[in-house]
């Protein structure tokens, strides 16, 4: 598991693997708040938003997760 993956967890988010494979994106979701933190692989960016598609505020301590994860997937990227 990533640092990110670990942040991400540590602040409630789940991996849903349901969706992920399918879209190409990576889809973490925090019940408690129904929000959902959404990496696009395909054009590398992230959406957060709500069960119901609005925006959502970011937090302190999801970006520093978020961040980590961009990155990541950056890097992916230049592996290929």
């Amino acid at each position: 598991m990533s640092k990110a993956d670990e942040l991400l967890k540590e602040n409630g988010f789940t991996k849903q693997k349901w969706l992920s494979d399918v879209e190409n994106k990576i889809i973490y979701e925090n019940d408690k708040r129904n929000r959902f933190i959404i990496f696009n692989k395909r054009v590398k960016a992230v959406e957060v938003s709500t069960e119901h598609g609005f925006s959502n505020f970011i937090y302190p301590y999801d970006l520093e997760a978020i961040t980590l994860k961009m990155q990541e997937l950056r890097l992916d990227r230049r592996r290929r």
